[in-house]
């Protein structure tokens, strides 16, 4: 399952074109957010690696943009 499967959004391009607007390289991002190396990004950016929902809400803070989840939500119920 793709992280874009996972959250009902296209988050893989989504962080991509957040970090990229911000001016942010893998590495400064990262850093930013504490991990130790810059492929933990781009695993995230290119689907194949998951963040947890802790780091979603490190990302979604740190670039001051809110995660939908209502969708997610919504298929559980």
């Amino acid at each position: 399952m793709t992280n874009d499967q996972r959250y009902g959004f296209n988050f893989s391009n989504n962080l991509k074109l957040l970090r990229e607007t911000y001016c942010l390289s893998t590495t400064e991002l990262a850093h930013a957010l504490g991990f130790k190396y810059n492929s933990t990004i781009s695993e995230f950016e290119r689907g194949k690696n998951t963040p947890s929902f802790a780091t979603l809400i490190n990302l979604a803070n740190f670039f001051g943009v809110t995660i939908d989840c209502k969708r997610k939500i919504n298929r559980w119920i």
